[in-house]
């Protein structure tokens, strides 16, 4: 428990190099995050840093999350150059919100993730409100005058919640850096749609694409190739496709509906399994589509 506390405690401090990237221009930050990446690498395990690795990370020989906190650091001061404010915001997040879910979760976490026992309520909870907080802040530091405060609210509140979202999740992938990645971008998107005066946009009109889009989520439930919840969120995903795309995008996506059943049931047939295959729920229809509908909401905001 104390080596974890240590280790948070020294996860948070670089957080506090984010407030000297509005001095330091592109050449500058990233400098400074490659040099963060160089102390990690060679200097940190030389000073004990060894002593705070986790009993898996000594079996191992490698602590990989220690090197991934400056290397997403780096991709996303090279991704956002002329963008400061989202490098500060998102390096604020990594720091002091991934701490303060481990220490909150750790001594009030009782009720823990559904999909997630390794994580807690309050953890989620502490890193998003925390994460929220520090954003706004770094990213009115760093871009004074540039964003108004109700955009800097919204924008650091959807980076938060991408980024708690994302850290809640049970998988392979290193928080350092998935978790900088995604509420980076989703700061990075979230400036630009609430602050750059843009206006809504969609590709396609209220015409006969209406009509199409009913059609296919009807034709999909009658073949069974989703149930009616699934459905109905492929409705909502298709709608963001055509808001984006117009026609072609419902083209590509009857494609992909249509393709992807018979090629599911061509399967199961040369497989010999016997019985209806399930239809697809809620669940699959966002896997395969939310990220579609969800660009294409984005396109449309232009």
């Amino acid at each position: 428990m104390a080596a974890e506390t240590a280790r948070k405690w020294l996860h948070l401090a670089p957080g506090v190099l984010a407030l000297a990237v509005r001095d330091l221009g592109y050449p500058g930050s990233l400098g400074l995050t490659l040099a963060l990446l160089a102390f990690n690498l060679w200097l940190l395990p030389r000073l004990g840093g060894g002593r705070l690795w986790r009993p898996a990370e000594r079996l191992h020989g490698a602590a990989p999350g220690i090197l991934f906190y400056p290397v997403a650091l780096v991709i996303l001061a090279v991704a956002t150059r002329g963008r400061p404010e989202v490098l500060a915001g998102a390096w604020g997040m990594l720091a002091c919100g991934d701490a303060a879910a481990t220490l909150a979760g750790r001594r009030w976490g009782r009720r823990r993730l559904p999909w997630n026992e390794a994580k807690s309520w309050v953890g989620s909870a502490a890193f998003l409100f925390v994460s929220w907080a520090v954003i706004a802040a770094l990213v009115a530091w760093t871009a004074p005058g540039r964003y108004g405060p109700s955009a800097v609210l919204a924008a650091a509140a959807l980076a938060a919640l991408a980024g708690a979202v994302v850290e809640s999740l049970p998988w392979i992938l290193d928080d350092n850096l998935s978790v900088t990645l995604v509420g980076g971008g989703a700061l990075y998107i979230g400036l630009g749609i609430l602050a750059g005066n843009r206006g809504f946009a969609p590709a396609a009109g209220l015409d006969w694409s209406v009509a199409l889009l009913v059609l296919l989520a009807l034709l999909a439930l009658v073949v069974r190739a989703v149930d009616v919840r699934g459905a109905l969120t492929g409705l909502a995903v298709a709608s963001g496709v055509w808001l984006g795309t117009g026609w072609r995008g419902l083209v590509m996506l009857a494609l992909l509906v249509g393709l992807g059943t018979a090629a599911s049931r061509l399967r199961r047939r040369w497989a010999g399994a016997g019985g209806v295959e399930p239809a697809r729920g809620v669940a699959n229809v966002l896997a395969n589509g939310a990220v579609a509908g969800t660009c294409g909401l984005l396109a449309a905001w232009q």
